[in-house]
């Protein structure tokens, strides 16, 4: 598995914006994203220093972001957004060793963005 976190760039707002409208990735995080949601969320999450959020790549190119930033004065938050081509890879699970191992290193406590939904 080879396995990149980078700084987000305004080329992957195309595909940025393709994962984010998706209706099976936005599920359980909140209603698809339209274009102009999008390019808000590159320009507020991805391109400040330091980013909220890093574009995730794989073999064939951008599957999806992680989130990684300050929460408040001691947690950093922790998350994935993965296409659903990469669904089942262990990629968040990678991620989640990745994360963590900064803030540990970081000295930070991690909260977790989830919305849990029982079946």
């Amino acid at each position: 598995m080879s396995l990149t976190i980078r700084r987000m760039t305004k080329k992957d707002l195309g595909p940025q914006a393709k994962l984010l409208s998706d209706e099976r990735v936005m599920r359980y995080l909140e209603p698809p994203f339209s274009s102009e949601q999008s390019r808000v969320f590159l320009d507020e999450a991805g391109l400040p220093e330091p980013p909220l959020a890093y574009a995730v790549e794989d073999g064939s190119g951008f599957v999806g972001f992680v989130i990684y930033h300050d929460y408040d004065e001691s947690p950093v938050e922790i998350g994935c957004v993965l296409a659903p081509r990469a669904w089942g890879q262990g990629y968040a699970t990678e991620f989640t060793r990745v994360l963590l191992g900064w803030a540990q290193a970081a000295g930070k406590d991690v909260r977790l963005p989830l919305k849990t939904t029982l079946a």
